[in-house]
């Protein structure tokens, strides 16, 4: 057991981060040390009142996370702020020299050693360098999409094909993703800022999946449907007019030799109300599978969960670049965090 306890920085206050701090200042053993957001209205405040804490915390949310880095000591860093792996490179350097592992929100960040192998290979190393961790996590990818077939496929001696069929709402992850899924755009605009601005890749998970299970893929086929809202839709502070982007749905299939191995479908629309996330998997094979796994009353808390949950693995874990097949089995930490380091 550690000694001390686990200290922490978060970097982006964004609804993920403000969450990742609720759910902090829950747990034994662990606190935060600082925090990081550009955003002018957060900077110099108190981490208490730009999170809803519920107290003064004595941490001022600064603006710089390289000089941050250089002054806090820390064992995690956990960043939810951009999604592309070029870009978050340049944002986890200072951390991860700073002999930090290091946890995020990015979706390819996931599992992205076939989509970005030149900057999957310089995180490795720089972490490699410097004896600790990065991972990329929350629940789509890091949970629903991908560790749970795997996890599922366990008990099967032989296995043909799977198929992952995954459902939930994109409006509690805030206004960074919903830019990212152009929500609101005209159609012809989504199509001419998809792949720019507009930036869905969904590949990650089933690339883990068939990596658990020792397929090597040699063909990824993506098919991406802009969803068009039928109606007016309003949810708290967000409007997406009738006829422009409501979400989006995409489905990937992973093929070797010829063969389809993987079929994997998510769709992301926003929702008038908050339905459940849910996934349903399905396994051919000796013997055959089929699960239905439902998040209920989900409303964006997973992703900031599954952060706070893998602190006391990503210490444990042999130093680079890893993916959560790589990790010991993920569970829900309730017990003081030092216990498990």
């Amino acid at each position: 057991m550690m000694e001390n306890e686990i200290k922490t920085i978060v970097v982006g206050l964004g609804e993920m981060g403000k969450k990742l701090c609720q759910i902090l200042k829950t747990k034994k053993g662990i606190r935060i040390v600082a925090a990081v957001d550009h955003n002018p209205d957060y900077v110099g405040k108190d981490l208490g009142e730009i999170c809803e804490l519920g107290e003064k915390t004595g941490i001022r949310v600064e603006s710089d996370v390289r000089e941050t880095c250089g002054k806090i000591e820390a064992d995690v860093a956990l960043y939810s702020t951009v999604t592309a792996v070029d870009e978050l490179y340049e944002q986890v350097l200072p951390a991860l020299k700073a002999g930090m592992n290091v946890i995020s929100t990015s979706e390819p960040l996931s599992f992205p050693w076939r989509e970005d192998p030149e900057n999957a290979k310089k995180l490795d190393e720089v972490a490699k360098e410097n004896g600790v961790s990065i991972l990329g996590t929350g629940v789509c990818p890091g949970l629903i999409p991908d560790v749970i077939p795997i996890v599922a496929s366990a008990g099967c001696y032989e296995v043909e094909h799977i198929d992952i069929d995954f459902f939930g709402d994109v409006f509690p992850y805030g206004p960074t993703v919903w830019k990212g899924m152009g929500l609101g755009l005209e159609p012809d605009e989504y199509k001419r800022q998809l792949g720019k601005e507009v930036d869905i890749d969904m590949s990650a998970p089933p690339l883990m999946v068939a990596s658990a299970l020792g397929w090597e893929i040699d063909d990824v086929q993506e098919e991406m449907e802009a969803l068009i809202a039928a109606w007016d839709i309003r949810v708290g502070d967000l409007f997406v007019r009738k006829g422009t982007v409501s979400g989006f749905s995409q489905t990937t299939r992973c093929f070797a030799k010829g063969k389809e191995l993987i079929k994997s479908h998510v769709h992301g629309p926003i929702c008038s109300d908050l339905p459940p996330f849910w996934v349903e998997v399905a396994i051919t094979g000796k013997p055959t599978v089929k699960l239905r796994y439902e998040l209920s009353n989900e409303n964006g808390w997973t992703t900031s969960t599954m952060l706070v949950n893998m602190i006391p693995k990503i210490i444990n874990q042999e130093s680079g670049l890893v993916s959560m097949k790589d990790m010991v089995l993920p569970s829900a930490v309730m017990g003081d965090m030092r216990s498990l380091v």
